[in-house]
C-alpha cells in the first residue's frame, strides 16, 4: 500500500465508519484478550475481581430466594456468569469470542457449575424468551451505534418476562472531561496484534456533538488493517427517558456501584 493511502486511513473517519478487520475472532488476538480478561493488574478487557464482586452483590441484594433465569450478554470467560450460577440461578452466557467461551466452559466444568454458553452475536442471534434478568456489563452498550442500541433494547425488552429486569452499565458525562485526542506508535517483533513484526499507529478521535469517541488502531505488516472501537457516554436523564420510551416501567441509575466514577449502572424493570 502506498504511503498516501496509509495517510488517508489515519484521518478522522465519519462516525460509525467500520474498520477493515475485527479483533474478536482473530485466533492470535483472542489469546491476548483472554489474558486481559483474567488479569488482576488491568481492567482493559474485564473489571478486577473486587469490582465484579461489588457488582454481583448489588445485582442480587434484594432478590427473592427463587432461582432466576438469566442471560448474560458479552459474557467473556464467564467472570460474572459463574458467580450468578453459584447463587442458584439458571444462567446462559453469550459472547462473540470462541476462545473466551471455550475457557468459560472448561472453568464451569472444573467447578461443577452448570451454565449454558453460546458463541453468538447478540445483535443477530435469537434470545430465549421469558427471561427474569438480562445483563450487559463493561460498558458494552455504548460500543453500538445509536440505531443498534435502540434495536438491542427492543430485543431485550421482548425477551424479558413481565416484571423482568435488564441491568447494564455505560459511561457517564464525567468521562467527557477526561477524554483527549491522543496518538501512539509501537513497533514490535511480536505482540498483541500479530505474532510477527508489525507497526501499530493508534489514535483517539472525539465526536463531542454525538457524545462519542473512537479508538483507532492501524496495524501494518505485509498488509495494512484498521481496527475501530467506538463508544459513547450518556446523560443519565436522557438514558432513562430512552429506556422508558422502549416500555420499561421503572428505570433507576446508580453511580457508585464500582470504583470508577465515570460508569453508571442502570436497572430497568419491564
Amino acid at each position: 500500500m502506498e504511503i498516501n493511502e496509509i495517510a488517508k486511513l489515519l484521518q478522522k473517519p465519519t462516525l460509525y465508519d467500520k474498520g477493515t478487520q475485527m479483533m474478536w475472532t482473530d485466533p492470535h488476538i483472542q489469546k491476548y484478550l483472554l489474558d486481559a480478561h483474567l488479569s488482576q493488574n488491568t481492567e482493559a478487557a474485564s473489571r478486577k475481581e473486587e469490582n465484579i464482586i461489588r457488582t454481583i452483590s448489588w445485582m442480587f441484594q434484594n432478590t427473592i430466594n427463587e432461582p432466576l433465569f438469566i442471560l448474560d450478554l458479552g459474557c467473556g470467560p464467564g467472570l460474572y456468569t459463574e458467580k450468578m450460577a453459584e447463587l442458584g440461578n439458571k444462567v446462559i452466557g453469550m459472547d462473540f469470542s470462541t476462545n473466551s467461551i471455550e475457557y468459560a466452559k472448561k472453568s464451569a466444568r472444573s467447578k461443577k457449575i452448570h451454565i449454558d454458553y453460546v458463541v453468538g452475536n447478540y445483535l443477530v442471534d435469537a434470545f430465549r424468551k421469558q427471561l427474569d434478568l438480562i445483563t450487559l456489563i463493561y460498558c458494552d452498550f455504548g460500543v453500538l451505534s445509536m440505531e443498534e442500541q435502540d434495536f438491542l433494547l427492543r430485543k431485550i425488552y421482548s425477551a424479558l418476562k413481565p416484571k423482568g429486569t435488564f441491568i447494564f452499565d455505560a459511561f457517564n458525562m464525567k468521562l467527557c472531561n477526561q477524554l483527549k485526542p491522543k496518538k501512539d506508535f509501537i513497533c514490535e517483533n511480536s505482540g498483541f496484534w500479530r505474532d510477527h513484526p508489525y507497526i501499530c499507529l493508534s489514535e483517539t478521535f472525539l465526536y463531542p456533538e454525538e457524545n462519542a469517541f473512537l479508538d483507532q488502531h492501524v496495524v501494518i505488516d505485509e498488509k495494512v488493517e484498521v481496527y475501530r472501537f467506538y463508544n459513547h457516554y450518556f446523560s443519565s436523564e436522557k438514558m432513562i427517558h430512552r429506556l422508558e420510551a422502549i416500555g420499561f416501567k421503572k428505570v433507576t441509575a446508580f453511580k457508585d456501584i464500582i470504583s470508577d466514577e465515570t460508569v453508571t449502572f442502570y436497572r430497568c424493570t419491564k
